[in-house]
């Protein structure tokens, strides 16, 4: 057995003797440590302590939630790796991340696939959820829900009017094969850059700027360094929030009912409060000092530049199932 097999299995062993009899006990009091890569301003953050508080309420204060923003507790695969491990118990953030430990996930990030949140929601429901039940237990992974999000544009120092304006940028993407591969069918040069080294990366002319979402880009002032996002929408965002694998078996069935009641509240008050939020960001950022501007371009140039990626990636998520999530109303 090799040295790091052998800690794993310490660490397993210490995390179920440790929390297996506490958290199997619903009279037992029990704290969970959720975490994000965004700033207590955003609406991760936000949700994740409405959430917070419906467990509380719903567990008769049995269940404390912590919840840490600005990548406290780890980046998003520091923290992917935690759930795995039992050391973290919950995540809110980017899927593309996640296509790193459950590949299947890549079908839900393929570019211009997704029409808006809702149908993301139908496709996960009606298809995906039961097909990868399986590879989400070996993961050590449970979706509790996905937060409503906005699809993933790019920020960057000029305006972005068409297609060719992009060629040639050094685009920050996330550390996901599909994100690279998009952004390179579009004549970008996509650099993978942690999201928490993203300032110093813009700053530093490492990167010209970045796929990121609109009230990502609005609600961290990125308009301060970048002041110019376009509305490419290359990716309709469905966030996955999910707990631990090791937490949830270990639960009792009021735990699991009270953390499932209070995630499926807590994400629909999220997704009807959603484009409040944006109006709000919008407005303090028009209200402030630094010009910036949005630009709308053509997407039906976009949509066809990408189309090798889906027959770069027919095989791995099967033609069928690109058929069916577009069949899907």
């Amino acid at each position: 057995m090799s040295k790091k097999i052998f800690v794993s299995f310490i660490v397993s062993a210490f995390l179920w003797c440790t929390f297996t009899p506490q958290l199997a006990q619903s009279k037992e009091v029990i704290k969970l440590k959720f975490g994000h890569t965004q700033p207590a301003t955003h609406y991760y953050h936000k949700m994740g302590l409405t959430f917070a508080a419906k467990a509380a309420k719903y567990s008769d204060s049995k269940i404390t939630v912590e919840v840490y923003p600005s990548s406290q507790i780890g980046a998003e695969r520091d923290l992917l790796e935690g759930l795995r491990l039992g050391t973290v118990q919950g995540y809110i953030g980017a899927m593309a991340v996640l296509t790193q430990f459950v590949p299947e996930f890549i079908a839900l990030q393929l570019p211009y696939l997704l029409k808006d949140y809702d149908h993301g929601v139908r496709v996960w429901n009606q298809i995906m959820a039961q097909k990868l039940s399986g590879k989400m237990d070996k993961a050590g992974l449970y979706v509790l829900g996905f937060i409503k999000s906005s699809p993933r544009g790019v920020q960057t120092s000029k305006p972005i009017m068409k297609l060719a304006d992009l060629k040639g940028l050094r685009i920050r993407t996330m550390e996901a094969k599909i994100y690279i591969d998009a952004y390179k069918a579009l004549g970008t040069i996509p650099t993978p850059v942690p999201y928490s080294e993203l300032v110093s990366a813009l700053q530093s002319g490492v990167v010209d700027g970045a796929d990121q979402g609109f009230t990502a880009y609005l609600s961290t002032k990125a308009y301060q360094i970048s002041p110019f996002y376009a509305h490419i929408e290359i990716v309709q965002t469905l966030s996955p929030f999910l707990i631990s694998q090791i937490t949830w078996k270990q639960l009792s069935k009021d735990y699991k009912k009270a953390i499932e009641k209070a995630a499926n509240e807590a994400l629909k008050e999220q997704a009807l409060t959603y484009e409040e939020e944006v109006r709000k960001y919008e407005t303090a950022a028009k209200e402030s000092k630094f010009p910036f501007a949005y630009t709308f371009p053509d997407l039906t140039e976009f949509r066809e530049a990408v189309k090798p990626v889906y027959a770069k990636y027919e095989n791995e998520v099967g033609k069928d199932l690109i058929q069916k999530f577009l069949a899907l109303k």
